[in-house]
């Protein structure tokens, strides 16, 4: 009887280790999203290597009040986006210059760190329980969010 009840109790504590971290990285409701990036200054970090250098890309980010968002590269070269968050919690960024629309859940793991994944199979599909998009594997990571601070903090070497 003593080895049911060790089974029993290593199953549920796995069971909920398991609820745990499915909570800790769940994707923002639209306020949590709008309080994250609105007049802070962030790293964006690629998850994919670039295609013709190999190297991860990283920069500091920019997101003002208005919706737009001054991007900065380590060597200098900036560029400009819009950010809005659509009605599924959604950051949507887009270049008109460069490429359409790209919108993406926001995922926190209750650090300061944020993490941004996207629906390539299709990107207006979004399931939404509780005010809060639901990740399937169709929505694959792309981008880190760190070193998130207050205010326009973007500074050129």
């Amino acid at each position: 009887m003593k080895i049911y009840s060790v089974v029993f109790a290593v199953g549920v504590f796995l069971l909920c280790g398991t609820f745990q971290a499915i909570a800790k990285d769940q994707p923002l409701t639209v306020e949590e999203v709008n309080t994250l990036v609105t007049d802070r200054t962030m790293t964006v970090t690629e998850v994919v290597p670039d295609k013709k250098t190999g190297k991860i890309v990283t920069f500091k980010a920019y997101f003002s009040e208005l919706g737009s968002i001054r991007a900065l590269y380590p060597d200098g070269v900036s560029e400009n986006y819009n950010w809005s968050v659509d009605k599924n919690g959604r950051l949507c960024v887009v270049n008109n210059a460069r490429w359409q629309q790209m919108c993406g859940l926001v995922t926190s793991d209750n650090s300061n760190q944020f993490k941004f994944y996207r629906n390539k199979k299709r990107p207006n599909k979004v399931v939404v329980k509780n005010g809060r998009g639901v990740l399937t594997q169709d929505w694959k990571l792309v981008l880190h969010f760190s070193d998130i601070q207050n205010g326009q903090q973007l500074t050129s070497n």
